[in-house]
């Protein structure tokens, strides 16, 4: 078969090589330690989380709270200690949240740590301008920084995650290959549900073509078109493709709860230096667009092949449940957990 028309011509090679690789990490994954610990019960190994009394955070209440309690493990529940400015230095080394609207205060806190000589790790939240001040992740106590987003410049202390999910499946994906609707058993090709700011639905016309599918184009954030959760979910584990425009920046929540849902998520490289392109190919198998009329055709082109189509939904989604387990152990490593 040829590539279609604005599709690479070595798909079916890349394919090829993705499944010979991914057949390999399963096996490495299946029989590493990591797995054996994550199904241990849980051990008296713990690490306090932290963040400002004025900050106020509730562990279940954040955005990132499923994604974080996977990475995490049982060892360390969610629970979020309140502390001060005025309060003695700690002596634990604790996980400190930080975030945005807050950032002085924490500077402010962390250097009288630091000035103390207590040491301390900092998980960073919500920088997607990145553009927050992190001259502390260069402070000599700050033992370890775990952080959403890729940024240049960082120490060499800091470890970028993905972003992860907001929604996934009840009780988690652990194998969405296996737990999610096989093909060709999903109805809409594709499907978008989101804000139409970004002039997303222009972006996506070239997929209009492509039939049937599913697009919410909300108004606002907190429009009463958002789709909520339940339908959410249903449509994606309905669907075969998912576009993942850029949002305030490039990586989205989108691009994980596709891949939890089993879906194939569709990104387009912002340039020829996209490090999270990079990253979504090297770790997962998915394969970067240079522009949406390019995402349309490949997905057409997919769409011929429903054999190959599987195989490299299958590749990728078996590749996310790798790349997951060795994000938490990455963290756990870098948090002294």
């Amino acid at each position: 078969m040829e590539a279609a028309k604005g599709v690479p011509l070595n798909i079916h090679e890349v394919l090829i090589q993705m499944q010979k690789k991914i057949q390999v990490e399963t096996e490495l994954s299946l029989k590493h330690p990591t797995n054996q610990l994550m199904k241990a019960p849980p051990s008296e190994r713990k690490k306090r989380l932290v963040c400002l009394k004025q900050h106020g955070l509730q562990g279940p209440e954040l955005y990132e709270s499923i994604w974080l309690r996977e990475l995490l493990g049982p060892d360390i529940p969610l629970h979020i200690e309140k502390v001060e400015l005025s309060d003695t230095p700690p002596t634990d080394s604790p996980i400190v949240f930080f975030q945005k609207n807050h950032i002085p205060a924490y500077i402010e806190l962390l250097k009288k740590w630091n000035d103390s000589g207590s040491g301390f790790y900092i998980l960073h939240l919500s920088d997607e301008y990145v553009n927050d001040d992190i001259s502390v992740y260069s402070l000599p106590m700050c033992k370890g920084v775990i952080r959403m987003y890729e940024r240049p410049n960082l120490p060499s202390n800091v470890l970028v995650i993905p972003l992860g999910y907001h929604y996934t499946i009840e009780g988690g994906s652990e194998n969405p290959a296996e737990k999610t609707p096989r093909l060709p058993f999903r109805s809409n090709r594709w499907s978008f549900m989101g804000t139409g700011w970004r002039s997303r639905r222009e972006l996506l016309e070239p997929f209009n073509k492509i039939q049937p599918n599913r697009t919410v184009f909300a108004d606002s954030w907190e429009s009463t078109q958002k789709i909520q959760r339940k339908e959410y979910l249903a449509v994606l584990l309905d669907t075969y493709f998912v576009p993942c425009p850029v949002g305030n920046n490039s990586e989205t929540f989108r691009i994980y709860e596709a891949l939890e849902c089993g879906c194939i998520p569709l990104y387009v490289k912002n340039g020829d230096n996209d490090a999270l392109a990079a990253r979504l190919m090297n770790e997962i198998g998915i394969l970067p667009s240079s522009n949406w009329s390019e995402a349309a055709a490949l997905t057409e082109h997919l769409l011929q092949n429903i054999q190959l189509l599987e195989n490299y939904r299958t590749v990728i989604l078996n590749r996310w449940v790798v790349y997951k387990k060795k994000v938490a152990e990455d963290v756990k490593k870098r948090l002294g957990l």
